[in-house]
């Protein structure tokens, strides 16, 4: 189990399918839901800082068709996003994938 840092109140909704490289929850916070992510010992500083790094050229970027990235600790491994309700593609065509670009 992760330690942190600061106090984080939250409750765990329920553990996210797809997080290859790490562990996904819904968790619920005072002010709604939002993402979890723990990412895992072996290279998970490195991971973390990465994804960390993706999110802030989004954000500089102006790309708004992700989640916001709310905060994170990456020596502690961990990242909490915006939680996005909906329902993944279950096939990609040219058009979603030219909306994407």
């Amino acid at each position: 189990m992760i330690k942190f840092t600061r106090n984080l109140e939250f409750q765990i909704i329920k553990k996210l399918a797809g997080g290859i490289n790490s562990q996904v929850y819904k968790i619920q916070r005072k002010n709604g839901f939002s993402v979890l992510k723990i990412y895992p010992q072996k290279n998970g500083e490195e991971r973390c800082e990465r994804e960390i790094q993706y999110y802030k050229f989004l954000e500089k970027i102006r790309e708004y068709r992700t989640p916001k990235l709310i905060q994170y600790n990456i020596e502690e491994r961990w990242s909490e996003m915006e939680y996005i309700e909906g329902m993944p593609p279950k096939e990609l065509d040219i058009e979603t994938i030219n909306e994407t670009i």
